[in-house]
């Protein structure tokens, strides 16, 4: 039983890594035209599954703006005046744009999530080279118990270290999946530490001080970015609730 369901996951698991590269090779044939240059360092900066091709995410985007095209036929017939023909337009391009919406909002959180670890994780390896590690071994033992992208990125360098694979490839890998100052910082400290046989402590400190800066004036700048939504919903809503609480009380007043 259990050799049948591990061949029917497997199956599964072919069938649904078959789906993208049929898509892949359909785009060509159609005469859609190419990806741009840059949607495989965004699909890579929002940590799409291994099957998510380039090839099959412009079949995807074609095949959403044909039917928001279909839609658009559809019902701005319906619509009444120039509305009907904001919809014709409007349809295709949102089906064609809405996976680079996906890509950038997942791009956007998985960027935030790594800043707000990064200087707790800088921390961490500061303290292991301290210790005496080098810095490969500093990176992975303290990436260990982390939960998070930036800590994600560099269990993967580690073990891409194992397998044979050159450090450079891997930092490249590695900025490209998150390309936030901080992992590039972190990046340029490992070339150094590695070129000059220097410990890679200090070089970190340095690094975790600033992101704890950085993460402060984040913060602050939330806090301001708030005030002015706080006296939004202040003039909005309480300020006329206790004008018609001061109505109520002169109109009892008047009978």
């Amino acid at each position: 039983r259990g050799r049948r369901a591990a061949r029917r996951g497997g199956g599964r698991r072919h069938r649904r890594g078959r789906l993208p590269g049929a898509l892949a090779r359909l785009a060509p044939r159609l005469g859609m035209a190419g990806p741009p240059g840059d949607l495989g360092a965004r699909m890579a900066a929002a940590d799409l599954p291994a099957w998510a091709t380039v090839g099959a995410l412009m079949t995807l985007k074609w095949g959403l703006g044909a039917g928001g095209a279909a839609v658009g036929l559809l019902t701005g017939p319906l619509l009444p005046g120039r509305l009907g023909v904001l919809v014709l337009v409007a349809a295709p391009a949102c089906g064609f744009l809405a996976p680079d919406l996906v890509l950038v909002r997942r791009a956007r959180r998985r960027a935030r999530a790594a800043r707000a670890e990064a200087a707790d994780l800088l921390d961490r390896v500061r303290l292991v080279a301290d210790a005496g590690l080098s810095p490969r071994a500093a990176l992975e033992r303290a990436a260990r118990d982390g939960g998070g992208p930036l800590a994600a990125e560099l269990r993967t360098l580690a073990a891409l270290g194992e397998f044979g694979a050159p450090r450079e490839d891997g930092l490249r890998r590695m900025t490209e999946r998150l390309p936030i100052p901080e992992a590039h910082a972190l990046a340029a400290a490992v070339r150094r530490a590695e070129r000059h046989g220097t410990s890679l402590g200090p070089a970190v400190a340095a690094l975790a001080a600033g992101a704890r800066a950085d993460r402060a004036r984040r913060v602050r700048d939330r806090a301001q970015r708030a005030a002015p939504k706080i006296q939004l919903v202040v003039a909005l809503l309480l300020v006329p609730a206790v004008l018609l609480l001061v109505a109520a009380g002169l109109l009892v007043g008047l009978r």
